[in-house]
């Protein structure tokens, strides 16, 4: 009896008390960054998204160029590394763990995103990841991509600013190809040019009694200082004459 009552005992604590968790497997990867002049990437932002477009984890590589992380689940993962310059690549987890050396000096281009006469904000996707839009560059900037990678960066249409002027998007011009679509894809087979040509014009529309109103607001300002710079004349020469009066009943 004492043993029937202690497996049951067992069994309602099986039953009452949760299950523990199964913990997923997490894989370590092993991030090294080379800069374009062979030395460690130190103390640069690192930035690690899934395929799905979520954000994974995020920090800074150490004095030796090295960013040490680990990742839940098995697919293809897009990691972007800024300082002075940006590296977009990606890698693959595949049930390992996973080292991967991003070498500048051999195997990688630049891509040279400009805009003008403003900066702005563009978004950079690869490829072979459509999932994950980078969103976070402004113009002006030097992307650095493996060799063979496909990219598409795209340019906002329109940009307003100071809620006064607004800016257009007229064309793009690249490796000496011009088009008026606010994206372009390329092939990193090269370095890489891509600017952004906008056209400045007032953000408000100006129609014709937004115009009317401008004017007799304008003629009325007019209006007001002629009267007050005509009173201030009247007064500054009647008190001239009253000086003078008083000037002459001296003498």
């Amino acid at each position: 009896m004492r043993k029937i009552a202690v497996l049951l005992a067992v069994l309602l604590a099986g039953l009452v008390l949760p299950m523990p968790a199964f913990a997923m497997p997490a894989y370590k990867v092993t991030l090294r960054v080379i800069d374009h002049e062979g030395n460690p990437l130190d103390s640069a932002t690192v930035e690690v998204f899934h395929s799905g477009g979520g954000k994974v984890t995020s920090g800074t590589t150490n004095a030796t160029g090295y960013f040490v992380f680990e990742v839940l689940s098995n697919g293809t993962y897009v990691v972007v590394i800024s300082k002075s310059y940006y590296i977009v690549d990606k890698f693959e987890v595949a049930g390992a763990d996973v080292t991967k050396t991003i070498n500048l000096t051999t195997g990688y281009y630049k891509l040279n995103a400009s805009s003008t006469p403003i900066t702005t904000s563009f978004n950079l996707t690869l490829t072979a990841v459509p999932g994950v839009v980078y969103t976070d560059m402004t113009t002006n900037v030097t992307i650095f991509l493996p060799a063979g990678e496909g990219v598409k960066v795209a340019f906002p249409k329109e940009i307003t600013k100071y809620y006064v002027w607004k800016y257009t998007l007229d064309k793009l011009k690249y490796d000496y190809t011009e088009t008026t679509e606010n994206a372009v894809s390329l092939t990193m087979n090269a370095n890489r040019e891509v600017t952004a040509y906008y056209t400045k014009t007032f953000a408000i529309t100006l129609e014709y009694w937004v115009v009317a109103i401008l004017v007799v607001i304008i003629l009325l300002a007019l209006f007001i200082a002629w009267r007050a710079g005509a009173r201030a004349a009247r007064e500054a020469i009647a008190e001239y004459r009253e000086r003078t009066r008083r000037f002459v009943r001296r003498k």
